[in-house]
């Protein structure tokens, strides 16, 4: 799957892209190591868990996250893919 989305565009019906500093900071925690749980997720961005659980479910709408059968979230390709060209963007701009 080669699909990567610009910041503006939208990733799919009715969900926006993830480039807010919450959404990068998971992706960020998750593309450090193996899945972690909610728990760990929260600690690691500094952020509550109704919160983190809200991000999770979003990113894993637009398909950059995975949530496994033990409750514990994981990042994909496609988002290890898109927290690069984001990461890469920010770079570019002034």
């Amino acid at each position: 799957m080669d699909e990567t989305h610009a910041p503006d565009h939208p990733v799919a019906a009715g969900t926006t892209t993830t480039d807010s500093p919450p959404d990068l900071a998971i992706l960020h925690a998750l593309d450090a190591g193996p899945a972690m749980p909610i728990a760990e997720l929260t600690n690691a961005v500094d952020a509550d868990p109704t919160t983190v659980d809200h991000l999770c479910h979003r990113l894993q709408c637009a398909g950059y996250v995975r949530a496994r059968t033990d409750g514990s979230y994981s990042i994909t390709a496609r988002g290890e893919q898109y927290l690069r060209t984001l990461l890469r963007n920010r770079r570019v701009r002034p």
